[in-house]
């Protein structure tokens, strides 16, 4: 009876643990949410496809889709979804924190699968607390939905490799009759799923399939006919997927191949001669690009370890078994190193791939496992007590540097400081502190870690100046006023420019020029601007009978139109105005048609 309370309390216990490594990663985007509201709302300058994609959530099936924004169908049909069931503002909740909690959770998994429980809580903590990370989940654009994506095809892959492989059959000892174990079937299926939903997100991330494979085959060697079964598994559910959306597109109007138009896209991009257009010589962008210092940092310090752990092989023991155990222990590195040598490889080439936050994003999931798996020795010598110490301060350091930041007079202090090398400080200085732990006594080892945890920590409050707009955020509701007031005139647009006729006029200098843009790219409606100079009009050339709609704040909108048109020789007939006020955003959309003066 003793024993079963014993074993009754120590299963308590346990649960209650996990339940708390589960409720810190759920209140991490809720604190983020009410710390920094406008962090989860896109801002359109000075990347507008966000905002494509916005109108795709809002209009799929009806929006124009000649262009490969439009092929990207496992982000798209999410947002169809829950922009269709909900209204725009708990859509865009729903949907920026659906994904983030897939990445989230997927990568709190994988390292407790494979590491373990305390390297997952905090590497998942850093992660979820982390500027680039929060950057590229709270914005309409492509990238927080691939990180997603990979990191759930890579928890399903690990899920499978850690799986009973090999099912029981009468005559099991016939090779030819060995068959992967239903589960392992079920969850391979399921990662080939997951695997195509990522191509066709970016198919980009094509690139990230060596690491896939090299993953799997490290995590669980098998025989061939085994390998080949798996890789049959997966590529049925590849074939699924694509058959489904294959459909889907084809219900909406387009073609089976809906993928076409992306990979066309992809393949001129890099296979285009010399240069991408979009290239900037490096001294312009490199000194002033602190995305590009964690995955760096971390390709030098898994560069580091494997290094460490080849050395630490006895001469003449360099055996296969060996090396697979070497690289087995190392596998988030290699995983890392590879994705990042593929990247830098395309930089030198000439396609900016580290020049753009959007794009070095996509390290971030490698980049964290092999952190975790980094930290993971270093935790596990810490004692029960001393561990729940840390891992407490350091969650409470990660949430104050939002409160210490946005809401104090340091965010001014800090406006011009050069955050690059300070991360890259930090992240030395941490890094050296973990090193030195390994060679000292118990108490010193346990302050020397919590020294590199709050150094890691302090690395987010480094981060935030930055002159990325997305991540220009600030403790108020500004970036929410401007989504409901696009929210408000796209749907004023919508059934009124049902022909697609519809031009369209403002002032890029007007203080609410950003979200005017933004209304234009959500209906993909640039190719009818008239331009964004208003009231300027010299070199344009409108027909009779043309219908427009001004944005403006101007009180003087319609009059100044007028007497742009009178040098045309047109006149502006008012059709309607709506008045669009959104807290301290208000403008007026005056509908008017030009007519021969």
């Amino acid at each position: 009876m003793a024993n079963q309370l014993l074993l009754l309390l120590h299963a308590t216990r346990a649960r209650f643990y996990n339940a708390i490594d589960i409720i810190i990663l759920l209140l991490t985007p809720a604190f983020l949410c009410l710390a920094v509201p406008d962090w989860i709302f896109a801002r359109p300058h000075p990347i507008y496809d966000s905002y494509v994609y916005l109108g795709y959530f809002r209009n799929f099936g009806h929006q124009v889709t000649f262009t490969y924004w439009g092929t990207r169908l496992p982000f798209i049909i999410p947002g169809y979804i829950c922009y269709k069931i909900s209204p725009p503002l708990i859509a865009n909740y729903v949907l920026h924190l659906g994904f983030y909690y897939v990445a989230l959770f997927s990568l709190y998994f994988i390292l407790r699968i494979a590491v373990n429980k305390r390297a997952a809580l905090l590497t998942a903590a850093l992660m979820g607390f982390y500027p680039y990370f929060m950057a590229t989940m709270g914005w309409d654009y492509v990238d927080g939905a691939g990180i997603a994506y990979f990191l759930l095809t890579l928890l399903l892959l690990t899920m499978a490799a850690k799986s009973p492989h090999i099912a029981q059959t009468p005559r099991q000892k016939q090779r030819s009759n060995t068959v992967l174990s239903k589960k392992c079937g079920i969850l391979l299926f399921l990662a080939g799923m997951s695997f195509a939903a990522l191509i066709y997100t970016q198919t980009f991330l094509l690139i990230m399939t060596p690491s896939l494979v090299l993953y799997y085959l490290i995590m669980r060697p098998q025989p061939l006919s085994l390998l080949l079964k798996s890789v049959f598994i997966a590529g049925s559910g590849v074939i699924m997927v694509t058959i489904l959306f294959g459909i889907v597109n084809v219900a909406i109007g387009g073609s089976f191949l809906f993928f076409e138009r992306s990979f066309d896209f992809a393949w001129w991009y890099l296979t285009e001669p010399g240069t991408s257009p979009w290239f900037v010589a490096y001294h312009w962008w490199l000194p002033h690009a602190p995305h590009t210092v964690f995955p760096f940092f971390i390709f030098l310090t898994s560069l580091l370890f494997i290094i460490v752990s080849l050395v630490r092989v006895k001469s003449g023991l360099f055996t296969v078994s060996n090396l697979l155990q070497i690289a087995r222990d190392n596998i988030f590195s290699l995983c890392h190193l590879l994705n990042f040598s593929f990247m830098l490889i395309m930089q030198l080439l000439g396609k900016p791939v580290f020049q753009y936050q959007f794009y070095a994003s996509y390290l971030l999931p490698t980049a964290f496992l092999a952190a975790g798996a980094q930290l993971a020795a270093s935790l596990s010598r810490l004692g029960k007590s001393q561990y729940t110490g840390i891992a407490t301060i350091t969650v409470f350091l990660l949430a104050g540097s939002y409160l210490i930041y946005y809401h104090t007079p340091l965010r001014s202090l800090m406006s011009q400081a050069d955050s690059m090398w300070y991360v890259s400080a930090m992240l030395v200085a941490g890094t050296l502190c973990l090193f030195m732990a390994d060679k000292r006594r118990r108490t010193i080892n346990t302050l020397l870690v919590s020294l590199a945890l709050l150094l890691f920590a302090s690395t987010n409050i480094t981060l935030f100046p930055t002159k990325f707009a997305q991540m220009a955020y600030c403790a108020c509701e500004q970036r929410k006023e401007k989504f409901l007031a696009l929210i408000k005139s796209d749907d004023i647009l919508r059934p009124y420019d049902a022909n697609g006729k519809l031009r369209i006029w403002y002032s890029w200098t007007e203080p609410l020029g950003e979200l005017y843009t933004g209304i234009v790219t959500t209906g993909l409606r640039g190719h009818r601007l008239i331009n964004n100079t208003f009231p300027k009009a010299e070199t344009i050339k409108i027909p009779p009978g043309t219908e427009i709609v001004i944005l403006s704040g101007d009180k003087d909108a319609l009059l100044k139109a007028n007497a742009a048109l009178n040098l045309l020789g047109l006149q502006a007939n008012l059709i309607r105005t709506e008045e669009i006020t959104q807290g301290s955003s208000s403008f007026t959309m005056t509908f008017i048609r030009a007519e021969a003066y």
